[in-house]
């Protein structure tokens, strides 16, 4: 998979380039590796065999209505190896976790001030195992042009089993801090959706108060 995430790494290069965008992806990339999201593989892992590993195929994604992140990198964790088997055919995504959206939006609505708060790079808040770390390998250039093999420390968006990893966490800390926090554990177990980074929520005010 080593050679297919180069060549997707030059097209992406390319493309990048021409909409004037790969300084913007550079440093998005180099974020990952300044918050140690991310680390270089060390030389004796460098030699491993290829059934052990993964090369996640990475691109630049613009969106140039977002307020906040123009860029987005995203991994494709679908993409075949020689294999002809991706990362994602490999894993199980496992189940929804979060509540619907409709019974969010009515629990929201019963609020008298409503407030709405999201999870950054919430996947990325999550550890992942050493052991899955060279699965989640990708490749970037230094400075002289020379390609290094990096791999992912946190849980990586793209991998079919993040959305579950990360909603188990937040599910598995409202139970580990339910007696300590239970106003916000309910929060937690009712208000969030869509991959649980986003929260829905509000509080009543006495109607003597407004």
């Amino acid at each position: 998979s080593r050679q297919r995430a180069i060549k997707r790494y030059q097209q992406n290069q390319r493309s990048l380039s021409r909409q004037g965008k790969w300084n913007e992806f550079s440093e998005a990339v180099r974020e990952y590796s300044e918050m140690q999201h991310s680390e270089e593989v060390p030389k004796q892992d460098l030699g491993k065999s290829q059934s052990k590993l993964f090369y996640m195929p990475m691109h630049g994604v613009v969106k140039a209505s977002s307020t906040s992140t123009k860029l987005r990198i995203v991994f494709d964790c679908s993409a075949k190896t020689s294999s002809g088997f991706s990362l994602n055919d490999a894993l199980l995504p496992g189940p929804t976790m979060y509540p619907l959206l409709t019974n969010v939006l009515l629990k929201f609505r019963n609020h008298t001030v409503g407030m709405s708060s999201d999870i950054g790079k919430m996947f990325r808040e999550v550890a992942l195992d050493p052991l899955d770390r060279d699965l989640h390998r990708y490749i970037v250039q230094d400075d002289q042009g020379a390609y290094k093999d990096l791999r992912m420390t946190r849980v990586t968006f793209g991998v079919a089993s993040s959305p579950f990893l990360a909603t188990q966490v937040l599910r598995q800390l409202a139970d580990d801090y339910e007696q300590e926090f239970p106003q916000a554990v309910e929060v937690v177990r009712t208000a969030f959706y869509v991959d649980n980074n986003n929260c829905l929520t509000g509080a009543k005010i006495p109607q003597e108060a407004l």
